[in-house]
């Protein structure tokens, strides 16, 4: 599933590190058994995320909980009350293995979209958006990331075969400059 939260207009950047951190742990804190956030990224004004879910009501109530907790930590940080995301998430379900590929590659290159610059490694080496979890990701050509998804310090975990072993076998890795939504 594809699903894009929008936080309320005139709030702090999501991309601030501060704000970031707190997503990069509230996603670690929503991982159940039956709903697995499996990547996401962090944009100036919205989240996107990839998720699997065992059925609809494990989707439902795992979405409310993780919005919820990230609205109360997001608020506790900006020291404020009130709606961070007024409105409900928008989901999108992924039923082929290329739609898991587009949605992988829109995702954790979403900030390219957004006119950032790729990031470069203290060596000038090409690295992930820093605000995703594409540092977690082992399916992109020419970088091997240091965490991989199933390890403590990880935040997202491995996803069902269409999203960890599916796409691969069907399609290319992904680059680290490929554009969302380019063939």
């Amino acid at each position: 599933m594809l699903v894009t939260i929008k936080r309320a207009r005139g709030l702090v950047n999501l991309r601030y590190p501060a704000a970031a951190q707190v997503v990069f742990e509230r996603v670690m804190l929503a991982q159940k058994a039956a709903f697995r956030i499996t990547h996401f990224t962090i944009q100036d004004t919205h989240l996107h995320l990839l998720v699997d879910a065992d059925d609809a009501a494990a989707f439902s109530n795992g979405m409310r909980g993780f919005v919820a907790s990230l609205a109360r930590a997001l608020n506790k940080l900006w020291g404020r009350s009130g709606s961070v995301f007024p409105e409900r998430f928008h989901s999108r379900v992924l039923k082929s293995v290329r739609a898991v590929w587009n949605a992988i590659k829109y995702v954790l290159n979403n900030y390219l979209k957004h006119g950032q610059d790729v990031w470069q490694g203290p060596g000038g080496q090409r690295e992930p958006d820093q605000f995703s979890s594409g540092r977690y990701f082992d399916g992109w050509q020419g970088y091997v990331p240091g965490v991989r998804p199933g390890v403590l310090e990880c935040p997202v975990v491995r996803g069902c075969w269409k999203s960890a072993v599916g796409w691969k076998r069907r399609h290319a890795l992904l680059l680290l400059t490929a554009l969302p939504g380019a063939r």
